[in-house]
This record gives structure tokens, C-alpha cells and sequence, in this order.
């Protein structure tokens, strides 16, 4: 009875879980139109921004620094919030493609069925991710960050390497990361997600 109290969707009640269903379907919906609303401003500020060697507006940095004025912590917020997309993002992505090299599958997560070992393995992706985060946010919000030590790091001395300086210099991950999230978008339009598909508990186990 507690658990049920505690979380009516799972309980026996067949009109609340049916209500907690079509809820979900609008927060999904909700969530996803913020989701293409965050995507489409993370593009165009890479396009105004960051790709052209003189930026045509600051953009974002431009919008932290206008919720600072009118509340130091709206800024901040919005910031985290932009950031931690990308985290986000990155995660689900690891999820869908991970280790997938066409021909073979390496450490898949699959739901009801994943290994350990694909546990750990995925979680060292996810934290090699980190770093190419937050040096893209610090160079994405150069404006926003000027004059930390953050963007001293990953903005300014990471570009005078020797070796890997003309991957930042000429934006060649800028344009692998658009590229990607064209194809990206033409693969899911193609090939979405089969939610009305029946589930049989069996598919978990197959590659």
C-alpha cells in the first residue's frame, strides 16, 4: 500500500496509471519542444559565433549577460542550463550509438539486459566526454566567461598546442559536430523510435 501511495502509476488502478500515461506523452511532448528550442539556439550561436572568424553577434553570451542584469542568478541558470544540455545530449547519444561500429556492437546498453563490463565501459566514455564539453563551452561562451580560469585552459592556451592547434584554429570539430547532428536528424526522421511497437522481453538479449 505505501509503495502504491507513493507512486500511483505503479499500483493496480487501471485509470490512474491510464492517466499517468497520456501525462507522460505531454510532458514528453513539452520536453521535447524545449529540447529543439535549446538545439536550434546551440546551432545558430555556433553559426553566428563561433564558425565565422569575426562573430556576427555574441548571441547567448549576449542573453547571460542580460538575465545578470536583471538577476545575477538568471544568468547563471541559463548557463548551467545550456551546458548541462549538452551533457545530456551526449549521454542519450552514448546510449543509442555507444560502441557501435556497424558490422559489430561493442558493450551495448541494452534496457533489462546490460552487462556490467558495459556498464563500466560506457561510463569511461561518458567521462572522456567531459573535457570536450566543457572546452567547447568555454570557447562557446568566450564573451560570458572572459577572464576566468576555465576559459584561460580550455579557451585560450589549448589552441597554442603544438599538434592539435589547427583542429581548434580551423574549426574542424565545429564542422564534424554540425555534420553529425545533420546526420543525426536525417537518421531519426528515417529511422525513429518503434514505441508502439510491441515489446517482447526476449529482443533485450539481441544484438
Amino acid at each position: 500500500m505505501c509503495v502504491c501511495a507513493a507512486l500511483p502509476w505503479q499500483g493496480e488502478d487501471g485509470d490512474v496509471r491510464w492517466v499517468f500515461y497520456v501525462i507522460s506523452f505531454y510532458a514528453t511532448g513539452f520536453l521535447g519542444v524545449i529540447g529543439v528550442g535549446i538545439s536550434l539556439a546551440w546551432v545558430a550561436h555556433i553559426i553566428v559565433f563561433m564558425l565565422p572568424p569575426t562573430p556576427y553577434s555574441p548571441f547567448l553570451n549576449q542573453l547571460f549577460t542580460v538575465l545578470d542584469a536583471v538577476f545575477s542568478l538568471f544568468g547563471v541558470l541559463a548557463f548551467a542550463g545550456f551546458c548541462l544540455y549538452l551533457m545530456a545530449i551526449s549521454i542519450k547519444g552514448n546510449f543509442m550509438l555507444g560502441m557501435n561500429f556497424g558490422l559489430i556492437n561493442l558493450y551495448p546498453m541494452r534496457p533489462g539486459a546490460t552487462m556490467m563490463s558495459a556498464f563500466l565501459v560506457n561510463t569511461g566514455v561518458i567521462l572522456a566526454m567531459v573535457p570536450a564539453i566543457i572546452q567547447f563551452c568555454a570557447q562557446a561562451f568566450s564573451v560570458y566567461a572572459d577572464g576566468t580560469e576555465i576559459f584561460d585552459v580550455f579557451g585560450n592556451q589549448v589552441t597554442y598546442l603544438q599538434g592539435i592547434k589547427y583542429i581548434y584554429n580551423y574549426s574542424i570539430f565545429l564542422y564534424a559536430m554540425l555534420a553529425v547532428a545533420l546526420l543525426a536528424c536525417g537518421y531519426m526522421a528515417v529511422r525513429s523510435k518503434q514505441v508502439w511497437k510491441r515489446k517482447n522481453p526476449n529482443d533485450a538479449y539481441n544484438y
